[in-house]
């Protein structure tokens, strides 16, 4: 069964809860939430949605389906930080953040590449209670879990470019560093 076939069954089985933008923005990325993500987002009582607010979760996810720019940083050909989207450091491999830095809560927004342009949300979780290397690690594995649960045959995307994860619309230029200060002769 192919990938997408496999993505359409889990969402008719709602498994899996394909993010829309409001209005008639059209979507140019997709992104999708596992039940227990979509149900964070959506509840009110839920601990990022009280303490961050949904709209900063929102222009997260309309950041990333509406295909505005993706900045990141390559180091040896490998993608390796983002202000946006990061992948993390393993273990478990394949996870990446989404980041939202503002408001004053910062919220971090896990999950894993389905394919090019198609993320799947696996969790949403304050930067506060990241703040503690095991919840990091915990989450990171519930991640891997999640993903194993859905597409159990399937491996997520794994590649080193930014360009192979997003399409269009991204950049990957290498920080620039100053050069080294030439020493002046008189």
């Amino acid at each position: 069964m192919s990938t997408a076939n496999l993505v359409k069954d889990l969402e008719i089985a709602k498994k899996i809860v394909r993010y829309k933008p409001d209005g008639n923005r059209k979507a140019r990325r997709c992104l999708f939430l596992t039940a227990a993500a979509a149900k964070e987002y959506n509840d009110d009582q839920s601990p990022v949605i009280l303490l961050a607010k949904r709209g900063p979760v929102k222009n997260a996810f309309d950041h990333w389906t509406l295909g505005r720019r993706i900045w990141g940083r390559e180091s040896r050909g490998v993608f390796t930080e983002g202000r946006f989207l990061k992948p993390l450091h393993p273990p478990p491999p394949n996870i990446w953040e989404i980041k939202v830095t503002e408001p004053v809560v910062q919220i971090r927004i896990f999950g894993l590449f389905i394919e090019q342009d198609s993320f799947l949300v696996t969790s949403l979780h304050t930067r506060r209670f990241l703040d503690e290397d095991q919840n990091w690690l915990r989450v990171m594995n519930e991640s891997a879990a999640a993903w194993k649960l859905l597409f159990p045959t399937v491996n997520p995307l794994v590649k080193n470019r930014i360009g192979d994860y997003i399409s269009e619309n991204y950049d990957d230029f290498s920080v620039a560093t100053k050069a080294p200060r030439q020493k002046r002769t008189r």
